[in-house]
């Protein structure tokens, strides 16, 4: 019998990359024999505390994002509403680095969970988990010409204009795929999208490359067909300063073909990749012939499977902690109530 109830809290607009890596650990959690991880999603501080009321949870998992659940916060060191709840409560830190993690504190959450494998854990608050590779199977495609893919929201800095470029330089014939969907927060209209379209389309100079773009929200399911159908996937993204890893190259290594990315900070942890797969190291040609067996094995380091186990292995020393508090707690009441009467 599962021990320990934790709620694993997430927002409910869709069409949001904060939304759908919640979703999908949300999957994943729900599969743990040790723990009873359980998955809902609210936008109001009346919703959560519904459901905290009715299900109790020791622990609460917040997917937490400011611009997505900006009911969350505290005020002159008090925690608005949520410091009515007697839970342990531990926040996913999205846009994270070295220095953030270091001097993350508990004046929100009591703990916090990064996906960055790269840190290096100094702070006892914070914890790192691996990445999430959905498991995917299909053939390899047999296009006639290379097909090359992305796809991400129009947001600044993803360089799908560099990929027309790159390709164009590289390639005297070749087939771009590009998956643009409207975002919720940033581009819910599509102006971002349909303009990065105009002026890809605009950038093209050899007649035998081939561009498509969709503006259509795909489901995981569909971004790794998507994905599946491509000889290639490219990930050109700008240095955007202060950013946590992406989850777009978790779906691209999932699915099993080659994946090229720029030295971004944003796919750091794909830096130690052999041979790598950076262009600044390497041609697309070059990339592209190398294969995916060093990717191969991050599927394996990072599977789902994996990622429940760092999950309960992180939920076991929380728990562990919090008794130890529990246990000091009366001892130091005592040995306070001693040294009054010892002075006195």
């Amino acid at each position: 019998m599962a021990e320990s109830k934790i709620l694993f809290l997430n927002h409910k607009a869709q069409k949001c990359g904060v939304y759908e890596f919640g979703h999908a650990i949300g999957d994943v959690l729900s599969h743990s024999t040790k723990y009873d991880f359980f998955y809902r999603e609210t936008d109001t501080w009346r919703e959560f505390y519904e459901i905290f009321q009715q299900e109790k949870p020791e622990i609460i998992i917040y997917n937490y994002y400011p611009s997505t659940m900006g009911w969350i916060g505290k005020k002159n060191g008090i925690l608005v509403n949520a410091h009515k709840i007697r839970a342990i409560q531990i926040g996913i830190i999205h846009e994270v680095t070295q220095e953030i993690a270091d001097k993350t504190n508990d004046f929100i959450f009591d703990y916090h969970i990064a996906a960055d494998p790269t840190l290096i854990l100094k702070n006892p608050i914070v914890y790192k988990t691996g990445r999430l590779i959905p498991h995917f199977q299909s053939d390899p495609p047999k296009n006639e010409i290379v097909n090359i893919g992305s796809f991400g929201f129009a947001t600044e800095g993803k360089g799908f204009i560099k990929i027309i470029d790159k390709v164009q330089e590289e390639f005297s014939e070749a087939i771009i795929n590009l998956n643009i969907p409207f975002a919720k927060f940033g581009d819910e209209k599509g102006d971002n999208a349909r303009n990065i379209a105009k002026i890809a389309h605009q950038r093209l100079r050899n007649k035998n490359i081939e561009l498509y773009i969709t503006h259509e929200y795909l489901t995981t399911q569909g971004v790794l067909q998507f994905l599946s159908k491509n000889d290639l996937n490219i990930f050109l993204y700008d240095q955007q300063g202060n950013r946590g890893i992406s989850s777009a190259t978790d779906w691209a290594i999932a699915v099993k073909r080659p994946l090229a990315v720029t030295k971004n900070s944003m796919f750091r942890h794909l830096f130690h990749c052999n041979p790598s797969i950076c262009i600044e190291d390497n041609s697309l040609q070059t990339i592209l012939s190398n294969g995916v067996n060093h990717l191969e094995r991050l599927c394996e380091e990072w599977s789902p499977e994996n990622l429940l186990l760092d999950y309960e292995r992180i939920i076991d020393d929380i728990l562990n902690k919090n008794k130890q508090r529990q246990i000091k707690s009366p001892m130091q009441k005592r040995l306070s109530q001693f040294f009054r009467v010892f002075h006195n």
